[in-house]
């Protein structure tokens, strides 16, 4: 089978790193993989893995005036359509990686079965507007959550749920049911600094949690740089002044993770398919995340929700999972079970490739139907 993935954006973070690992098991199942998308850091770690790399135009907004990025973006959409009907000629099936690329589409059908990943809740209008205009172009819609799937399913897209799995093995020794002992009590958060992961609001609970040490894993997005800088002058007042340690990006994460007493998921916009607290739940480390998404259908008795941007909710949070022993062991056992109950990586590509099969033996660009 011979597969077209079409990414909108030539960065990386957790929807570009699902999209690898699901390319990259096609491959190991014998299957003819191109990736479409921009030079940059998914583009650079695409081809070390060995994918066949295609380069197109950037078809996210860049930064600087509206007007100005809108008419760029919609230059960008236009250069990338004949490309983009090359590519899809002689495939089997194509999978966009977000609605921001259907543009180029023109909202027509490129001929082969075509599928869109949703790794989004959509709460911005412009991104509603987009996947209402050029939905015509796709036959299937695969979102990471129900939350993630809402509006596809509002549409009468054909769409089904594939929930994310968990990249990291089970231990034994993680699955002690002890709570980590270090000295100083070590909390962690892993997101990229951007504004809606939240960082500025779990700075301020932490500020209300005395002795405890906050480790922040994850690097800033390009424009981003002003929102790190503002978050370490916000660490070096008296009252964190010691206790927050920003780590960058890391390739050891899980390493780093293993001597956290808690992991953090303070988004104040709703996560689609949480990835850092699936990876979390199979370190055995109880988690406290905003009460947003698809969060919400993943944690179940791993950890404690909290409403969003309420320091004072989220500190309380930490701090009784710190004292109460028994609730902290109860989380940690549930963790690693959900994930053998079907929350696993193997479990996630399985389900993938089980649905691209289906996808792939459609007739051309017959439509699928509202389910």
């Amino acid at each position: 089978m011979k597969v077209v993935a079409v990414s909108h954006t030539g960065l990386l973070s957790g929807a570009e790193r699902v999209l690898l690992g699901q390319l990259n098991h096609l491959v190991s199942l014998g299957h003819d993989v191109t990736l479409a998308c921009a030079d940059g850091p998914l583009a650079d770690e695409a081809s070390i893995t060995g994918l066949t790399v295609e380069r197109i135009r950037e078809l996210k907004p860049g930064r600087g005036p509206r007007v100005l990025a809108l008419v760029g973006l919609a230059f960008n959409h236009a250069m990338t359509a004949r490309p983009l009907r090359r590519l899809a000629q002689n495939a089997d099936v194509v999978l966009f990686n977000s609605a921001l690329a259907l543009p180029a589409t023109g909202g027509r059908h490129l001929g082969p079965p075509t599928g869109l990943f949703i790794h989004d809740v959509m709460i911005q209008s412009d991104r509603k507007a987009i996947l209402r205009l050029f939905h015509t172009a796709v036959n299937r819609a695969f979102a990471v959550s129900n939350a993630a799937a809402a509006y596809a399913r509002s549409l009468e897209i054909d769409t089904r749920v594939l929930f994310n799995g968990a990249r990291f093995e089970i231990r034994d020794s993680d699955v002690a049911m002890t709570m980590r002992s270090t000295d100083p009590v070590v909390v962690g958060i892993v997101a990229a600094l951007t504004p809606w992961k939240g960082h500025e609001s779990l700075l301020e609970a932490i500020s209300l949690v005395p002795d405890v040490h906050l480790e922040i894993l994850g690097a800033p997005f390009p424009g981003d740089s002003e929102y790190e800088a503002s978050l370490k002058r916000r660490a070096q007042l008296p009252d964190l002044a010691g206790r927050v340690h920003f780590l960058g990006h890391r390739p050891d994460v899980a390493e780093i993770m293993r001597r956290w007493s808690l992991s953090i998921s303070a988004s104040i916009e709703p996560e689609a398919g949480p990835l850092v607290v699936l990876e979390s739940m199979a370190l055995a480390l109880p988690v406290v995340a905003t009460a947003l998404g698809g969060t919400l259908e993943v944690l179940g008795d791993a950890g404690v929700h909290v409403p969003p941007n309420d320091p004072p909710a989220m500190a309380a949070a930490i701090t009784n999972l710190l004292e109460d022993t028994a609730a902290w062991k109860r989380c940690s056992a549930a963790g690693p079970r959900a994930i053998r109950g079907g929350l696993s990586l193997t479990d996630a590509l399985q389900r993938f490739s089980n649905e691209l099969a289906e996808l792939a033996q459609r007739e051309m660009s017959a439509p699928l139907g509202p389910r």
